[in-house]
């Protein structure tokens, strides 16, 4: 099945829908703007960016570690609200990987990433 989705440019230019329960959109995670609610929680707030445009999101659940490499794209799929935020549904997440893969720059690679599981 083909499944169409907007930038993110195109969903705000746009502005919410009356009716329209479902919308996929395509960009970016913001840097430095995702949270989880509490540290028990899994309810997570963040930006999705794309060509200077930017839309509130929120998520509940786990995401898989490429939803915060730089170089993803991400599709999210939910309910615009007339708020302009986007309740992203669960199981509707997808993550695009770059055409070749680009691992993340580490300053001094002889320390751990932060938040990496130590071996």
């Amino acid at each position: 099945a083909t499944s169409f989705y907007l930038s993110v440019d195109e969903l705000v230019e746009r502005g919410p829908v009356a009716g329209e329960s479902y919308v996929q959109v395509k960009g970016s995670l913001k840097p430095f703007t995702f949270a989880r609610e509490s540290d028990t929680s899994l309810v997570a707030h963040f930006q999705l960016e794309q060509d200077g445009a930017v839309v509130d999101a929120t998520y509940n659940g786990v995401l898989p570690d490429l939803f915060f490499n730089p170089h993803s794209e991400i599709v999210l799929g939910g309910e615009y609200t007339a708020e302009g935020v986007l309740v992203v549904e669960r199981d509707s997440v997808l993550i695009k990987c770059p055409s070749k893969y680009e691992a993340l720059e580490v300053d001094n690679p002889t320390e751990p990433i932060p938040g990496a599981l130590e071996t």
